[in-house]
């Protein structure tokens, strides 16, 4: 039970409120939403589900050793990888639906606001 609901805590923490609700929470500490945008889309989210295992087992290194195992790549391999992950979800991050429109991809919603 122990390890399950560990996992389940570390797995799960990818829901995120809908553009609504973060729209009415904004309003009720007396902000104006003017717009908002979803950053995000199947890619992004790909990438985000593919790389859970690999966060999970960096943190349990982490929890041990005290460090992230990254600390053993060069930095020119990690600037590497950064670059080529940047280039496969680029338009998911360039991409901006504007309004107030549902994305199950969506990994960030970005507002506009001015305070009431």
């Amino acid at each position: 039970m122990l390890f399950s609901g560990a996992a389940n805590g570390f797995f799960q923490h990818w829901h995120l409120m809908d553009a609504k609700t973060w729209k009415i929470l904004l309003e009720g500490h007396g902000f104006a939403v003017e717009e908002s945008t979803i950053i995000g889309g199947q890619k992004t989210e790909w990438l985000f589900r593919f790389g859970l295992p690999f966060s999970f087992v960096s943190f349990l290194f982490k929890s041990f050793a005290g460090f992230y195992p990254v600390r053993f790549c060069s930095k020119s391999i990690v600037a590497l990888l950064t670059k080529k992950v940047f280039a496969f979800i680029k338009d998911d991050l360039s991409a901006s639906a504007k309004g107030d429109h549902h994305n199950e991809y969506a990994i960030e919603y970005a507002f506009k606001c001015v305070k009431k």
